[in-house]
């Protein structure tokens, strides 16, 4: 080791670059051999522990460059299992928000017809709980777009809900002498009301059919299910 040490200085002062060592050599192989992964996890980490300290390497194997055995048998063993697990857990988890997605749309309708039929405590409460739904498909989306549908119907039902209560409260009996004067009053304010969110009731009805093909797209498994989704 001292005379390669000296060698190497004797190269320097007369001005000539000394050869790399020999450890540099190693670069290119271990570059080779590190799996690629379109996803890392913890259980990946340990795999690569023999990348990260690698056994000392013959000559032989620092000459091919891309040998053929990386080619044909891959490194990379737990890559091929996860990706048949994702597709059925995604299934899964498609199948329980359609599931809350049909529960909200039917509880968006039962809001509306029990705010049609004047039954407005129950409409309250219908809206939150259908706007609370909403709510909780849009954090578990993944897609932006539908998160900004999902947000916007929650909170347009949200909103109904809020508006509604607002609108009990104010109407509410003070005392036992003015409910009789707040019951003969409710029946013509009430239709006024009705006839105030006609218009919202409408509206609400083009965003459920917007949902409903979203919810198509969500169903869709493949490329061609997807391409007849959008045509419908």
């Amino acid at each position: 080791m001292p005379s390669t040490l000296e060698e190497q200085l004797a190269k320097l002062r007369a001005g000539n670059a000394p050869s790399p060592p020999s450890r540099v050599q190693f670069s290119p192989a271990s570059f080779l051999s590190i799996p690629h992964h379109d996803e890392i996890c913890e259980d990946d980490w340990d795999d690569d522990e023999d990348v990260i300290n690698p056994t000392p390497i013959t000559q032989e194997s620092t000459i091919p460059v891309a040998p053929p055995p990386c080619v044909i048998n891959p490194p990379p063993t737990i890559h091929p299992t996860s990706q048949s697990n994702v597709p059925r857990a995604q299934r899964n988890d498609i199948v329980y928000q359609q599931q809350l997605y049909q529960r909200a749309i039917d509880i968006t309708k039962s809001a509306m017809a029990k705010e049609r039929g004047r039954d407005y405590a129950a409409a309250v409460d219908a809206y939150v709980d259908a706007g609370d739904i909403f709510t909780e498909i849009g954090r578990n989306e993944l897609d932006p777009a539908t998160q900004r549908t999902l947000k916007k119907k929650a909170f347009s039902l949200l909103q109904r809900a809020e508006a509604l209560a607002d609108w009990l409260d104010s109407h509410a009996a003070p005392s036992i002498s003015e409910a009789t004067n707040v019951a003969a009053m409710a029946s013509a304010e009430a239709e006024t009301e009705v006839q105030a969110t006609e218009k919202h009731i409408e509206d609400m009805k083009q965003e459920l059919k917007q949902l409903k093909y979203t919810s198509q797209i969500m169903k869709a498994d493949d490329a061609s299910d997807l391409g007849e989704a959008t045509k419908a």
